[in-house]
């Protein structure tokens, strides 16, 4: 096989994309005010090359559904691909605030109900606490992922102190 033949091989994942891409515009002429829709549209114009398509097809997902924090994070992502390091920050800036406004909103219902536990780092209130085996705290699944790390961490290097000075080994 020469190099001409293997340029003009047909690639199957494109090929799949591309009628994904043909559904989903069939599916939007039914339905154009569809956020969901709009987003597959965005991922899968992305996963294609199309990083400009991709872009507007997101910032109409993002304009129908401007709290989703999904819609917001796929256009993150096309943002990214092209290269646009602010709009891509400005992105993911909206992703995590929506996402601790989901985060405190449930916490907050959690509470007035009185089935929610508290994490004893965040203070946010949660279905299930996960007890940390090597210490005994019960934490939320987010600080839990970072309290793990500190059990992980060898416990041989060097000290610094608040003065800038270090004392050796642990």
């Amino acid at each position: 096989m020469g190099l001409f033949d293997l340029l003009n091989k047909e690639d199957p994942e494109k090929k799949l994309y591309e009628r994904i891409l043909q559904e989903c515009d069939q599916a939007l002429a039914l339905n154009e005010k569809d956020p969901d829709l709009w987003n597959k549209k965005c991922l899968v114009l992305r996963e294609l090359g199309l990083r400009k398509d991709a872009i507007e097809a997101g910032e109409i997902a993002v304009q129908l559904a401007p709290n989703d924090p999904d819609v917001w994070d796929s256009l993150r992502l096309c943002y990214a691909g092209d290269w646009n390091k602010e709009k891509a920050d400005e992105c993911q800036k909206h992703v995590s605030d929506l996402l601790k406004q989901k985060k405190d909103a449930e916490s907050q219902r959690l509470m007035q109900e009185g089935s929610g536990k508290e994490c004893c780092r965040c203070g946010v209130y949660v279905r299930e606490n996960i007890r940390c085996v090597s210490c005994g705290s019960y934490f939320c699944p987010d600080c839990y992922r970072d309290h793990q790390s500190m059990h992980s961490k060898p416990r041989i290097g060097i000290s610094y102190h608040s003065n800038g000075l270090f004392s050796g080994y642990d």
